[in-house]
């Protein structure tokens, strides 16, 4: 997994089939659609020329060289997507 330029790969295609694929498959696009509505309300109402430059700033910053106040607001939308797996696998 290269994280710095991750750009997602068809792999993501290839879940195992059955009922924990397609299980697996909802669960992470529903906390995915929560996620972007989240932040697709947060834009709308926050939407100005000083958080379009920084967004823009954000937008070509490797993780690696984020601010550490970035990278937790990164690291807590990443436990949120492993308590969806653990969800998952909780059920198996």
């Amino acid at each position: 997994l290269n994280v710095a330029g991750w750009k997602g790969t068809p792999r993501a295609m290839m879940l195992p089939s059955g009922t924990v694929g397609e299980q697996l498959l909802e669960a992470l696009a529903a906390w995915d659609h929560h996620a972007w509505a989240g932040w697709t309300r947060y834009l709308l109402d926050n939407l100005s020329a000083e958080n379009i430059r920084r967004w823009e700033q954000q937008i070509v910053t490797p993780y690696a060289t984020l601010s550490e106040h970035e990278k937790d607001a990164d690291r807590k939308e990443a436990r949120e997507i492993l308590d969806v797996l653990r969800s998952i696998v909780s059920e198996l």
